[in-house]
């Protein structure tokens, strides 16, 4: 195409107008990119409403055009051959009805011209579209260089309401063959339209392998278009059931796991192997709660591959899934294994485990018990199930997980644990504020602030000592400040200088009596 920019540069106010863009958009329209006419056309469009409010257009193309359209003539008409490519581009660019009608027919002979012309054929008004088609044919019954380039604008515009007839045309003037493989090669365009054109065309006609399909759906950005593209190939059933398991599993958009998902199971395109899968794996929690209901269905009733599909079961990443393979474990005659389950780190399949082992006559508590019998390699999960079914005897074993040189968790849902079974007196509490690790201190210290006020002065005023770490002393303030007002000011106006900003400042307002 022969480049417009050093055409319609005299008709581009500077920049700062919206217009302007045109610069970048014909720059690039020598190389055939159907995107850039569109855009040009869209901003001779818009920028043509706004003459009379500013004049965005250069002014005397636009009176020039809008005095033909009126009848008033001007200095030059149609007739007398219009003057310029640029002037012409605006006309055929035009807002107005009229104006587009005047300048249609002479677009004539201006091969540059002739993207303009095909867009005005999806025009949505019928006289100016009739017009423009008339004059494509008769434009194009003779061969012309610019033809193939015509083809992506022709695919863009096939997705418009009036657009199909261009697309129409060029087929049959350059051959299906020539059409269909500028369909396919816009598949991997950067303009979204133009893509979503070439999928579309591409779908209809079938020019794409499974393969290519799928390589399609892996790197569409776009939603829209990948659901297309996924909507189409399982229609044709050209996707392949790894490909749908992904798709199900871990697709961003929930709109095509949903069409995924529901296609499968109406057409029975997942076997149960795909299904185990997607139960241990899927992001959607009716997905894999339906999938995993089926697996287990086809496990009852004797799958071959049922141990299998119970591994895959019981590895899966959600607890809901797991829990619901372990309580068909005993029908299996695989209740061994419900003590190894019993340490999930799951609350979920730890309950069911538990409920499995007291079904089938054991004590799971003795299980807990001596599992968590060595203080130093207790999991804190574990722990804290034990802590839910504990009895009077589990406070020895509480008592030595937190004498113990285990973590912050550990130590704090062994506290917990004693706390439920009421066996911590108020002196060991005021010892484990001491302790190093700060969870354990907050949670000792919710339970002592209600009764803050009948604890000694003096413990208070140890914890408030600056050798102690940040965490004790920041409790030391919290019990201070539910002192009364005169116990307050003794504890903490001695700090109002303290280079922590917190203490610093709690202490500086205790000072003045808040």
């Amino acid at each position: 195409m022969r480049p417009l920019l050093p055409l319609l540069t005299p008709c581009l106010l500077p920049a700062g107008d919206r217009l302007t863009r045109c610069r970048a958009v014909a720059a690039a329209i020598e190389a055939g990119d159907p995107a850039r006419w569109e855009r040009l056309d869209s901003s001779l469009h818009w920028s043509s409403r706004g003459h009379g409010k500013g004049g965005r257009l250069h002014w005397a193309a636009n009176e020039r055009w809008l005095g033909i359209a009126d009848g008033t003539g001007g200095p030059g008409s149609v007739a007398d051959g219009f003057p310029s490519v640029p002037e012409l581009a605006i006309g055929l660019g035009h807002h107005g009805e009229r104006v587009l009608r005047a300048a249609l027919p002479a677009a004539s002979g201006r091969p540059e011209l002739l993207p303009l012309l095909l867009m005005r054929c999806a025009h949505g008004a019928p006289a100016v579209r009739n017009e423009a088609r008339r004059l494509l044919e008769a434009e194009l019954s003779s061969p012309v260089a610019e033809l193939p380039e015509l083809l992506p604008l022709a695919l863009l515009l096939s997705t418009h309401r009036h657009g199909r007839w261009g697309w129409r045309l060029l087929r049959r003037l350059l051959g299906a063959a020539a059409a269909d493989e500028t369909a396919r090669r816009a598949c991997a365009d950067p303009h979204d339209g133009l893509r979503r054109a070439a999928v579309t065309h591409a779908l209809s006609r079938r020019l794409l392998t499974g393969e290519q399909l799928a390589a399609v759906i892996e790197r569409e950005p776009h939603p829209y278009i990948r659901e297309l593209a996924v909507a189409g190939g399982l229609q044709d059933g050209l996707l392949a059931s790894e490909l749908l398991v992904r798709l199900v599993s871990r697709d961003r958009e929930p709109r095509i796991r949903a069409l995924v998902w529901r296609t499968g199971v109406r057409d029975g395109l997942f076997a149960p192997e795909h299904l185990a899968r997607l139960a241990a794996g899927a992001r959607d929690r009716t997905v894999r709660g339906v999938c995993t209901d089926m697996v287990l269905r086809a496990v009852r009733t004797g799958h071959p591959e049922r141990f299998g599909l119970m591994d895959v079961l019981l590895g899966a990443v959600y607890g809901a899934t797991r829990a619901a393979a372990v309580a068909v474990l005993p029908e299996l005659g695989r209740g061994a294994e419900l003590e190894a389950h019993l340490g999930d780190s799951a609350p979920v399949v730890q309950e069911t485990a538990y409920r499995a082992l007291v079904t089938a006559g054991r004590d799971p508590r003795a299980l807990l018990r001596a599992r968590c019998a060595d203080p130093a390699g207790v999991p804190s999960y574990l722990l804290a199930f034990l802590v839910r079914h504990a009895e009077a005897g589990d406070a020895a074993l509480f008592r030595s997980v937190l004498a113990g040189p285990g973590g912050s968790r550990v130590r704090t849902v062994a506290l917990a644990g004693l706390h439920r079974l009421g066996r911590v007196p108020r002196e060991e509490l005021l010892r484990l504020l001491g302790d190093p690790h700060p969870g354990v201190v907050d949670q000792v210290l919710r339970w002592l602030l209600p009764c803050a006020e009948d604890l000694p002065e003096s413990r208070i005023a140890a914890l408030l000592a600056p050798a102690n770490p940040r965490h004790v002393r920041r409790a030391g303030v919290w019990l201070a400040e539910w002192y009364e007002r005169q116990g307050r000011i003794r504890l903490l106006t001695p700090y109002a200088g303290d280079p922590d900003p917190w203490i610093g400042g709690r202490a500086r307002w205790a000072a003045r009596g808040w």
